[in-house]
Parts: structure tokens; C-alpha cells; sequence
């Protein structure tokens, strides 16, 4: 079984200079970690308005996203890099969730970042991550039909985070969730009747260039709150 661990970082920030750094952070912050000891992919995203599901940016909201060799070194990350530090201490709040790796399947730039984890399921909190670069022919459409259906998904029993995420929201989107359980995961996804209208649709339709499915247990939320 792997070590791997993945965690996801939900940035707040307020306010127009506290948002600016975090719009300039979006091409800075990654050059100064990207060495850091057993950090092997790492993705700083912005967020769409609304629940994170609109075309249209959020500018309060960002994730970060970084995958690491063992829990070990992001815990020595988080604690010790100034530049994170720094980062952080510009939020409002800071929600991180450790994660470890279950499956995955399909890539993300041509990469593929989760190593294949334990198959057992678990009764605890789970993690979706989706991840698709739309194709330009189609983004017109897709951005008429997912609205209702990601709006769905946040009010889906079990659900108790739904955001959408992405490096180019309108064009590369991700979309990451938690889940009160595994079960109420696979009842949105094979019962949920938008779910199930949408995936058809992409089957038929063709409309990404490229997509990723990943789930992870939940091991640990963390929350820093750095403005009152």
C-alpha cells in the first residue's frame, strides 16, 4: 500500500488587498514550494462565484492542492516553509483536509498524481476530486448544463462540502467534495438523477479533453484562523 497523502487547502481571504495577493500568488507561490522535501504534484486554484460552480471567478477563494510521499513530510511543510507560512497569514481562514489515496483513474496534464491506495472502503468521511479541461467547442454547453447539477450535489444528503475549483475554472475544472460516508457518495453518483442525466451526456457528447476521478478517506481536518 502506498504512503501517499494528498491534502487540499481551502483559502478564504477578504478585502481588495488581501485578495490582490492572493490573485498574484497564483503565479508566485508556486516556484518558491514546488522543491519542497516529497512534495510530487501540487496545483494552486482558484475558485468559480457562487458555490464554486459559475463561470465567473470568486476572487476571496483558492485551493491549494499537493500531493505528497508520506504524511510526514507535509506535516514537516506546513509547519516549517516560510512561504506557505506567509501565504496563509494573508487568509482569513485556512481549512486543510489530509487525505489518503483509495483509487483514481484518468489523468491531469498528462499526468496521473494518485497512486493507487488501499481498495477497502471505509465508513468514515470520503473525498471526491474530479478534474476535466472542457473542450472549446463545447464550453458553451457545458457551462449551460452544469450549474443545476453541481448545485444538486451541495444539497445531496451526506454532502458537507461541495466546491468547484480549477487552475482556469471556466475551462479547467475540478470539483472537489466531502462526503459524510462512502455509501452517500455512490447514491449521488448512481442515484442522483441530474448525476446520472450529466454522465450520460458527457458519454454522448464527448465534451472533455481530458478528465480525472479520484477518492481519498478522509484522515484529518485542520482549521487556522488568521482574521477575526
Amino acid at each position: 500500500m502506498t504512503d501517499q497523502v494528498t491534502t487540499v487547502s481551502i483559502c478564504d481571504f477578504s478585502g481588495t488587498s488581501r485578495q490582490f495577493y492572493a490573485l498574484q500568488s497564483m503565479a508566485l507561490l508556486l516556484p518558491c514550494i514546488s522543491g519542497a522535501e516529497g512534495l510530487k504534484f501540487v496545483k494552486l486554484m482558484g475558485s468559480g462565484g457562487g458555490n464554486g460552480f459559475a463561470y465567473y471567478p470568486n476572487w476571496s477563494r483558492y485551493a491549494l492542492l499537493a500531493v505528497w510521499e508520506n504524511d510526514t513530510c507535509q506535516k514537516d511543510f506546513f509547519r516549517t516553509n516560510p512561504h506557505i507560512k506567509k501565504y496563509f497569514s494573508k487568509t482569513d481562514q485556512v481549512t486543510t483536509y489530509t487525505l489518503r489515496n483509495k483509487l483514481s483513474h484518468g489523468q491531469w496534464g498528462g499526468l496521473s498524481p494518485f497512486e493507487a491506495g488501499e481498495k477497502s472502503g471505509t465508513n468514515g468521511q470520503t473525498a471526491v476530486l474530479t478534474r476535466a479541461t472542457i473542450k472549446w467547442k463545447y464550453m458553451l454547453r457545458f457551462w449551460k448544463e452544469v450549474p443545476e447539477a453541481s448545485k444538486n450535489m451541495a444539497r445531496f444528503p451526506g454532502c458537507e462540502l461541495a466546491v468547484g475549483v480549477g487552475e482556469l475554472p471556466f475551462r479547467y475544472q475540478a470539483t472537489f467534495s466531502i462526503w459524510s460516508d462512502s455509501q452517500k457518495m455512490k447514491d449521488f453518483a448512481y442515484k442522483s438523477r441530474q448525476h446520472t442525466d450529466m454522465i450520460s451526456k458527457t458519454r454522448q457528447t464527448g465534451w472533455y479533453k481530458e478528465e480525472l476521478f479520484a477518492r481519498f478517506e478522509v484522515i484529518s481536518t485542520s482549521k487556522q484562523i488568521y482574521k477575526g
